[in-house]
């Protein structure tokens, strides 16, 4: 799974194949003779079973081994998942089977081990680890600090109202999925008494009235003052 740089949290979940090997033991018939002594596996239960042939009889060995994606690895071996996650094949007394041995978080291009707080631009993200055990997987990927960058590159926490220019103010907001600048107010700008005019608002200045219109588009929200009456 791919954590995208706008994703409030990221979770990645799995669960490690594991078998035990008391009672847990696949039904064994009889082989040909000719294959007195041959070993081979049978899969089973998230295993691979050790059979060999004795004198016409199927035995159970020794040499078993973890099933994942219907290959057979034998025990200490590794299979990296995504290059920040790696189980391996173990076996404690007559358990058998894979369990997670690196967990760490995928980050832009490294991995970020549980704990680990890093920070992109104006986020925070820190990698946590949720498993209950060695044989399960649940991290994830959280922001815990967020806030939005301005057209010059600089950062604001949440709720910070910033102005580019007269009479527009942006705060910054945070949905379910993103933070972002949010246009809180927008006016007409009455130059001749320094004030900001709601649009609608009509109002006179020297021998002019003068109006707040709002003009719409597919694609954009224009704001412009308009000359209603010349008195003088």
């Amino acid at each position: 799974m791919k954590c995208s740089m706008w994703t409030v949290v990221c979770v990645l979940v799995a669960i490690a194949s594991q078998a035990d090997l008391i009672g847990a033991a696949p039904s064994l018939g009889t082989c040909s003779p000719n294959d007195n002594g041959r070993s081979y596996y049978q899969k089973a239960d998230n295993l691979c079973y050790n059979i060999y042939c004795d004198n016409g009889l199927e035995q159970l060995g020794n040499d078993h081994r973890c099933l994942s994606d219907n290959t057979c690895f034998p025990i200490g071996t590794s299979v990296n998942l995504n290059n920040c996650v790696i189980k391996t094949c173990q076996r404690t007394g007559n358990v058998i089977g894979f369990s997670f041995t690196k967990k760490a978080c995928p980050f832009q291009n490294e991995c970020l081990l549980p704990g680990t707080v890093k920070t992109s631009g104006c986020m925070k993200y820190q990698c946590v680890d949720k498993s209950r055990s060695e044989y399960s997987l649940a991290l994830s990927l959280q922001s815990v600090d967020v806030g939005c960058v301005d057209k010059h590159g600089g950062c604001h926490p949440l709720g910070t109202t910033i102005s580019d220019s007269p009479c527009i103010e942006q705060t910054c907001v945070q949905t379910d999925r993103k933070v972002f600048f949010n246009t809180t107010l927008t006016a007409c700008r009455d130059a001749d008494n320094n004030v900001c005019r709601s649009v609608g608002e009509t109002w006179a200045s020297a021998c002019f009235v003068y109006k707040c219109v709002k003009i719409e588009s597919a694609s954009s929200i224009t704001l412009q003052t308009d000359v209603l009456d010349q008195k003088c």
